[in-house]
């Protein structure tokens, strides 16, 4: 497969631009693009992509532009983006009760508003939480608090000590 690099200028994916040095995110990692590339025998666009953090493994991924909405994977939140989630956290009322099986969902939506709900609803028994559902409050902690302390330049542990204390307030 021949690749072209087509000068690393924007593409437009979701309503948004991607270029060599954003960050994307998933449920598990947050990435650093590397490049979108053309395919020259297709002219399918690439995007490539590296983790900046989480795992030991060194590598390199990539995923067909057109492919990028349905893989989980979105450019990390803005910093506008980040307040709301924070205002969020703390005032957002959560109607829905999640099951493990849908809370699980949720979060491998990889869609913010939706974990906040579902850290907001389980946070309420976080002290009786079974061991499956504490599991995943805590991934969804964690991958919150990454992604905050990546677009806020904060320490990982100072941001997840304020979403806690947050969370703490509600109850």
């Amino acid at each position: 497969m021949a690749l072209a690099i087509v000068k690393n200028l924007p593409r437009k994916i979701m309503n948004f631009e991607l270029a060599a040095g954003d960050y994307i995110i998933d449920s598990s990692y947050i990435y650093k693009v590397t490049a979108v590339k053309e395919d020259e025998d297709n002219g399918a666009m690439y995007v490539y992509y590296e983790p900046t953090s989480g795992t030991d493994k060194v590598f390199t991924a990539s995923i067909p532009l057109k492919n990028f909405k349905l893989s989980g994977i979105r450019k990390v939140l803005t910093t506008g983006e980040i307040a709301q989630i924070l205002k969020d956290l703390k005032s957002k009322t959560s109607e829905d009760e999640y099951d493990i099986i849908r809370a699980k969902e949720e979060f491998y939506s990889n869609n913010p508003q939706r974990m906040v709900s579902v850290l907001i609803f389980y946070w309420k028994n976080i002290l009786t939480l079974n061991k499956n559902d504490a599991n995943l409050v805590e991934q969804i902690l964690e991958h919150l608090c990454q992604e905050i302390s990546l677009v806020t330049k904060k320490d990982y542990a100072v941001v997840r000590e304020d979403v806690k204390k947050i969370l703490d307030k509600r109850n």
